[in-house]
């Protein structure tokens, strides 16, 4: 069965810095159809770093929408130009660079899957 929704049309209600924001109207297979909200972003890395002793790493980050500090991932966003997901990671970690020392080794991406975001990939590579 065919579950592909076909675009009729595409309206921006927000155009900020790193995301936009639009509504776009799209038919359904059973030909109904169906507003779909979708969020456009530059991209970015989560780096989960570990340690010789298989310690995971996190950084503590003010984060406005939750008004409070969280424990995650470090991570970036891909605004610095053309680079790949190996670069911006690696950037991220060196911007922390004791997560740097104690963690980087070449890494290989290992997997990578379309679909999950506008960006259209996720890889995860393993150090």
């Amino acid at each position: 069965m065919d579950m592909t929704e076909k675009q009729l049309s595409s309206e921006y209600k927000f155009r900020g810095r790193i995301m936009t924001a639009r509504v776009d109207e799209v038919s359904l297979p059973n030909g109904k159809t169906a507003p779909r909200e979708v969020c456009e972003h530059v991209g970015g890395v989560g780096v989960l770093p570990i340690d010789k002793d298989g310690n995971v790493i996190l950084v503590r980050q003010f984060r406005y929408a939750f008004d409070t500090e969280l424990l995650e991932m470090p991570a970036g966003k891909m605004d610095h130009g053309p680079e790949d997901a190996e670069e911006c990671g690696i950037r991220e970690l060196k911007r922390r660079n004791r997560l740097y020392r104690r963690t980087h080794r070449a890494a290989r991406r290992d997997l990578s899957v379309s679909r999950l975001s506008d960006r259209g990939d996720l890889s995860v590579c393993r150090a």
